[in-house]
Formats: C-alpha cells, sequence, structure tokens
C-alpha cells in the first residue's frame, strides 16, 4: 500500500472545512491547503472523504439502475479532479454500482446527458464551479439537473453518518481500496454526452417546453443569422468548454466564432468571470470589432462551464464589460419576448434568487408576467419552476442574476450557450411574427429604430445600479456561527440607525421599509414570518421604499453555503451610483456591528 492510512481524528478535521450545501459539496482538496495550489495531489484525509461521498451517492443512485442503468462521472480542468474522480469511483465500485467515466466535461453537458439518455440512472460532477484552482467539490443529480433540496439535505446527513461511523480499520480498508482502483475513460460515452448536449441546447433555445413549432423557430434563427453573421469570441480560461460544443452549436445557428485559451486546466486568470478577468476577452473583442467594424460578443465561462459573463464591444471597438445582473437582464428580455410570441395568452413567470436586480420586475411587467423569488442555489430556482410549470405558468427562464446565471428550460442547470442564444434571438428575430426588441420598444414607449444593434437593446434596460459579488467588500468574514443570532443583532441596529437617518434617507427618495427572508423556494415578508426568529441560513432583506410605498432599494446579505464568506449586495433604481455606495457602507457597517456585539 502507496498511501499513508489516516487515523479517523484526521478524517474528521478534514471534514470540518468541508463545506456541505444542497449547491453542492466543496473544500481545498489541494494537498497543501493553499486554494490557488494547481497541484494534482490531495491528502489521504481528503481521499477518504471523496470515497465516503462516491459511497452515499452510490447508495442513493442504486434505487434508480433498473434496466442496467449506470451512473456518469465526469470532472471540470481543476487539477485535482482525476484524484478525487478515483476516490468516487472506488466507492460506487465497493457498492457495486456500475459507474463510467467521461473525464473533462461541461457541467451543462453531462446533464444534458443525463437528461436525454435513457440507459442513465444519473451523474456525478467533481467540480467547484467559480471557486479557485485549489478548491473542489462534488454535486450529484439526474433527468438534467442537480438534486432538490431535500435530496440533497438528506445526502448531507448519510455523508456525516457515514464519515463518523468509520473506525480504523475502516478507514484502512477504503484506502486499500483506492489504491487499487484504477479509473478509465470511456471515449464513446463522452462522445454520446457531446452529441446529447448539442441537440439538447437546440430544443433550449426553441422553446421546447410551450413552443409548438420549434423546427419553424430555430430555422428562422439560422436563417436571420446567417444574413448577420454575428461574431461571437469564447475566451474559455482553460474551462472544461474547452472540450465541449461551443463552437460546433454556435457556427450551426450562423455565427462566426473565435475561440480563445481553450487548453483544458491552462487557466489565463482568475477562475472567477467578474471583473478583471473579462480583461482579457474585452481586448479580443475590441480587437475583432475594429477589425470587421460591426459588433462583437465575447464571454468567458468558469471552471464547470455552467455560467459564463459577456463583454461587448461596438463597431468602434468600444469594449464593455457587462455586469452579471445586466446578462441575466438581457436573457429575461430575450425569452419573455420570444415566449409570449410564440405561445401567446399563457400566464408567464420568472424564477430569481433574493439578490437578483428588481430591474427584473420592470422587465417582466411589460410581458405581463410574474417574478416569483426564492433563496440562492440552483436546486432552489429550479424546484420552483417546477412548481409553477405543473400550474399551468410558462416559465421561459429562470436563474440568478447576482451570478449572471440564467436556466432556460427544458435545461435545468445554468449555460453560457443558452445565455447568448437568448441574446441573438433578440438581434436576430427583427421580422414579424417575432420582431421581439421592436415588442419591447412599443410596451416600454421606447423609439424603435430598424436597424438597431445590441448597444440599442442594452441602452433600453431599466437603470439600476447594482453591487456586484466581486466588488472590494463584497465578501466579509465574521465570527458569528449563529447566523440567527447575528441576523437578530443586524435588525434591532438597522431599526435603531434607520430612526437617526431618516432625515439622510428621506433626501435620497427613501421614506420606509419592510423585511424579506428567504427559506428554500419561499419568500416572507414582515407579515408573515415571525422575524424575531429569521432563519439561519436564509439570505435576508432590507426592501427600501419609496413615498408611494414602492420599491426603489435593496440590502442583501447571506452567509455563503460554498464558500467561508459572509456576502452583501445592495440594488438601487436609476443611474445612482451615490445612493448604493451610501447603502453599501451602511450595509457593511451594520454587519460588522451586529458581528461585534
Amino acid at each position: 500500500m502507496s498511501i499513508i492510512v489516516p487515523k479517523k481524528s484526521a478524517v474528521l478535521d478534514a471534514m470540518e472545512s468541508f463545506i456541505l450545501s444542497v449547491s453542492g459539496w466543496r473544500k481545498v482538496f489541494a494537498a497543501s491547503g493553499l486554494e490557488n495550489d494547481l497541484a494534482e495531489d490531495i491528502s489521504p484525509e481528503d481521499m477518504v472523504l471523496a470515497f465516503c461521498a462516491g459511497r452515499v451517492f452510490a447508495d442513493f443512485f442504486a434505487t434508480r439502475m433498473e434496466d442496467g442503468r449506470f451512473v456518469v462521472l465526469g470532472r471540470d480542468t481543476r487539477h485535482t479532479g482525476d484524484a478525487i474522480a478515483r476516490c468516487v469511483f472506488a466507492g460506487f465500485l465497493e457498492a457495486g454500482v456500475d459507474c463510467r467515466f467521461i473525464g473533462i466535461t461541461a457541467a451543462p453537458e453531462i446533464m444534458a446527458l443525463s437528461a436525454v439518455a435513457e440507459d442513465t440512472g444519473g451523474f456525478v460532477y467533481v467540480s467547484a464551479s467559480h471557486n479557485p484552482p485549489g478548491h473542489n467539490g462534488i454535486k450529484a443529480g439526474y433527468n438534467g439537473g442537480v438534486l432538490d433540496a431535500e435530496e440533497a439535505s438528506s445526502l448531507i446527513e448519510d455523508f456525516k453518518i457515514l464519515v463518523n461511523s468509520l473506525e480504523d480499520k475502516d478507514i484502512q480498508h477504503i484506502i486499500s481500496l483506492i489504491d487499487k482502483t484504477e479509473i478509465v475513460k470511456d471515449e464513446e460515452l463522452k462522445n454520446r454526452a457531446k452529441s446529447s448536449y448539442l441537440d439538447f441546447i437546440s430544443s433550449v433555445i426553441c422553446g421546447f417546453f410551450y413552443n409548438k413549432d420549434m423546427d419553424s423557430s430555430l430555422s428562422a434563427i439560422k436563417y436571420a443569422l446567417s444574413n448577420i453573421r454575428p461574431s461571437i469570441i469564447g475566451e474559455l480560461n482553460g474551462s472544461s468548454r474547452a472540450l465541449s460544443i461551443d463552437r460546433d452549436f454556435l457556427e450551426s445557428l450562423g455565427c462566426s466564432v473565435f475561440i480563445y485559451n481553450n487548453i483544458p486546466g491552462d487557466f489565463a486568470h482568475d477562475i472567477l468571470p467578474e471583473g478583471e478577468s473579462l480583461a482579457l476577452c474585452a481586448e479580443l473583442v475590441s480587437e475583432q470589432a475594429k477589425k470587421e467594424k460591426k459588433d462583437v460578443v465575447g464571454y468567458v465561462p468558469d471552471c464547470d462551464g455552467d455560467r459564463g459573463n459577456l463583454v461587448f464591444a461596438d463597431q468602434e471597438g468600444n469594449a464593455r464589460i457587462l455586469d452579471a445582473q445586466e446578462v441575466f437582464a438581457l436573457a429575461v428580455l430575450g425569452e419573455l419576448a420570444f415566449a409570449s410570441v410564440v405561445n401567446p395568452g399563457k400566464p408567464l413567470a420568472v424564477v430569481a434568487n433574493g439578490p437578483t436586480s428588481m430591474r427584473i420586475e420592470e422587465i417582466a411587467e411589460a410581458f405581463d408576467a410574474q417574478v416569483i423569488r426564492v433563496e440562492v442555489g440552483e436546486a432552489h430556482v429550479t424546484g420552483k419552476a417546477v412548481e409553477l410549470i405543473k400550474q399551468g405558468y410558462v416559465v421561459p427562464i429562470l436563474g440568478e442574476g447576482s451570478n449572471g446565471g440564467s436556466i432556460v428550460p427544458p435545461a435545468r442547470v445554468r449555460d453560457p450557450l443558452a445565455t447568448i442564444g437568448s441574446i441573438l434571438k433578440l438581434i436576430a428575430l427583427r421580422d414579424e411574427p417575432y420582431a421581439l426588441f421592436k415588442r419591447w420598444c412599443k410596451a416600454r414607449g421606447i423609439n424603435y429604430k430598424k436597424d438597431f444593434s445590441l448597444s440599442d437593446v442594452l441602452a433600453s434596460l431599466p437603470a439600476y445600479t447594482t453591487s456586484t459579488t466581486g466588488d472590494n467588500g463584497a465578501s466579509l468574514r465574521i465570527n458569528t456561527k449563529d447566523m440567527s443570532s447575528l441576523k437578530e443583532r443586524y435588525q434591532n441596529i438597522f431599526a435603531d440607525e434607520w430612526e437617526q437617518r431618516k432625515n439622510e434617507l428621506a433626501s435620497m427618495g427613501i421614506y420606509s421599509y419592510h423585511r424579506e427572508i428567504y427559506l428554500a423556494g419561499n419568500r416572507y415578508v414582515d407579515s408573515t414570518l415571525p422575524f424575531s426568529l429569521p432563519g439561519e441560513k436564509g439570505g435576508f432583506k432590507m426592501m427600501l421604499k419609496d413615498k408611494e410605498d414602492r420599491p426603489v432599494a435593496f440590502m442583501w446579505m447571506r452567509k455563503s453555503g460554498t464558500e467561508p464568506v459572509f456576502r452583501i449586495l445592495v440594488d438601487a433604481k436609476g443611474d445612482n451610483r451615490k445612493l448604493a455606495e451610501y447603502l453599501f457602507n451602511w450595509q457593511r457597517n451594520l454587519i460588522k456591528k451586529a458581528d461585534s456585539a
């Protein structure tokens, strides 16, 4: 045996830093413990944890393995991916559950395979999404999406029970199994995954659930795009999208495609596709726009490729990095306009998380659509969408504006290709019966011009000033462990300071407020929840209102479920940097006071 066998105490210590949430299980897996380490090795303690994760996932999927089904195992391009996948695979082997490894795959790709391939019982995916490269993690699901909140919570408890029940002899047995395990990539299955994904994403952009004539819509999209031939730049940053369908799909629609940094695991910049991580793409789109003398759109995905924020350059080469909230707003506009045309008369709804900018409500209002808000997390957003669809709503899009991640059904995961598809429909479908942007302009009283550009579409979006998760000071380290007590102290301090700041706030158009908390798929306001005991894990929001009791800004906070940080975000109606900065600084000070009280 070449692997050192750890003691149970060491395994339990390693589990202390394992963040277990319904959004995924994550920790720094690099053996050094450094979050930016690019080494491939993981510690023996983390090998045991990864094996136990594989074992509980195997037990879960065992009930779904009738008719010769198997579980698909894949990973993103983090350097510890193969080591973790090997341990997870060993857990499946011991449980006697058929598991097949497809190597590096984008999250939407492995999920598309699980959605369309009847011989798959589910998937397990090794990734830490947008976290730094030394982090890694594990998530699972089936039928194209991650486990719902109830299933995920149950598995977390099973995992804790299993790890805590281990004896030293069990750990020695696990290490022995891992040491003997070989994991080989199934090339044929990887090709099936790409093929499934290509077919699946085409149905996604055509409104699979509600469009009665998808073929006609796809033909119209391709015909229009082939005439204007938009240029798309993919700066893939060594992500899992480097081995996916991006070029094939976008070229099939009629786009000119330019791909950069497509060597898996070769990260040109930080993995989180925000701020400085988009600067290189901005240079690329600017150069391409000046060369072609036309608008160019670029995208940068995170490591697992399930989100991608956008960069835009006009024909003069003026580049603009779009905020995550702007990206989501564009996608919502495209999907609501499209759904209102191809399936008129049906009630429309959008599902968004708590910190999504209020500009979404203004866009939805133009199409008589409802906005339903839920707690942060893919599982919560998709779960609520499923509920609404069962109730008879058309839900053409859902997602999390706070990270730019849009989910377009039948997909149950964020996907930059779907986001780009939403925008392409807006700029391509200019003629009747579609005329998507024209309908939006008419609803908003905006002057419409036939030769509009993406610049015009962006300018038409409702103006809001919103902080981002990447802003300096948007992530705080706090000492309080009990989130309920922290929020209770926060409310008391807020109420005191509200009285002191009343006149100052009124001068900025704020006269009243109400409180909101998000627990799983539900949003509660003052009248529906005893706020003396706010939820332990839920997002918490102060909604600020004008003289007419209309929301004009909010201050939001939440402990991250996947990172050891406390996040804040503010949103203010209009181009109002002064108010947004005031609220942002106030929110930080309130939380610091609550933490130290």
